[in-house]
Order: C-alpha cells, then structure tokens, then sequence
C-alpha cells in the first residue's frame, strides 16, 4: 500500500510537464524542454510515461456556457447505485464524451456528474439509459443556470510567470499602429484657405 501511495504521487517535473501541457495543450517536447530547462529526450520519456499508465490525457473539451442569457447546456446529475456496482457505472459514465465532470462520495452508493445536453431536449442519457439501468436506484438532476468557474481554466502553480508567459499560446498579430498626422498650426494654411496662384499661365507664341 505504501508502495502504491508513492507510486501516485508526480515528481517535481512531471507537475511542471503537466502544468505546461495546461497552458499549452499542442505543447512539443522540444519547446517544453527549452521553456523548462530539460533535456527533449526526457520530456518525451516522461509525457510517454504519464500517458501510457493515464495520468494524464489531453483531450478538447467543450465549454458550457450560457446561451443567449438562458441556461448553460448542462445538468447536474445526483446518481444512486445498488451496493458494489459504483465501479461499473463511473466507469461507463467516465467513457462518455459528455460527461467533462465525475465524483463519488465515500458511502460507496452515490455519483455527482456533469453532463452536457441540449437547453429542453430530453437526452437519452437521463430520459432512457440511466433508468433503465437496474444498477441504478435513483436519479436527480438538476439545470446549471451559471458557471462561474470551469475545471479546465485551473492551473497548477508550479511555473514561474516567465514559464508562463513563454508558453502562452500567441494570439492574432496586431496591425502595426500609424502615425498620428502631425497636427496644424496657424502658420500652416489649410488647403481651402491657400492663397490662389498670381502666376499667368503660359502663352502660346
């Protein structure tokens, strides 16, 4: 059990590998090495270690945001479960693409998810499937009006703000800014109040 304890447990550069991969998710090896001062060779040893045994996965996830002052595209999910098969349906719930959000209590019977559907659609997933599952004993949910905070916009705190900053994904270049026009003065006449031209025009011979 120690063992295992410590096995779980990220080095020091392995949570700064995780928290540049936070910041930038397309991250390489080669640039994570020069922002972090590792060598490449053990960038990719380690990104391959963390994500063979699945510490780590980096994965597209979408928003749920509220649409049009309406609710967020989500339900939170209050799940019960027959005594033993908790394993079972966190790990069914755990491989929907769906679901962003999964926690369990101590008391080996209850679920807390977050699922992402459609503002007043019935989703199969609530309507149908989890009730029909006879694992399950009961279900609650309810709508997020709100997010206030998303899980994905966390960041460990293992970087320096240069870190940071190196590894922040450039944004849309700027158009270079013009030169004011260099503003009038008295002695500058405008072009409606220049003096017209004394000077006859040419005369044919």
């Amino acid at each position: 059990m120690a063992r295992a304890s410590a096995d779980s447990v990220l080095s020091g550069m392995d949570q700064r590998l995780v928290a540049a991969l936070q910041w930038d998710g397309r991250l390489t090896a080669e640039r994570a090495a020069h922002v972090l001062g590792l060598s490449p060779a053990t960038v990719r040893r380690r990104l391959q270690a963390l994500g063979a045994d699945g510490t780590v996965r980096v994965v597209i996830s979408p928003v749920a945001r509220p649409r049009n002052g309406g609710s967020a595209g989500a339900l939170f999910l209050r799940i019960w479960v027959l005594w033993g098969k908790l394993d079972t349906i966190v790990a069914a719930l755990a491989a929907r693409e769906d679901i962003p959000f999964i926690d369990v209590t101590t008391s080996g019977d209850e679920i807390f998810a977050v699922a992402r559907t459609e503002p007043g659609s019935r989703d199969p997933l609530i309507f149908r499937q989890l009730p029909s599952t006879h694992a399950v004993t009961s279900l609650e949910t309810a709508t997020i009006l709100h997010v206030f905070r998303l899980t994905s916009e966390w960041r460990h705190q293992v970087l320096t703000a240069a870190e940071r900053a190196a590894l922040s994904p450039a944004g849309p270049a700027r158009p270079p800014k013009r030169p004011l026009p260099r503003a009038r003065t008295e002695s500058t006449p405008m072009p409606w109040n220049r003096p017209s031209s004394t000077r006859s025009p040419p005369t044919r011979a």
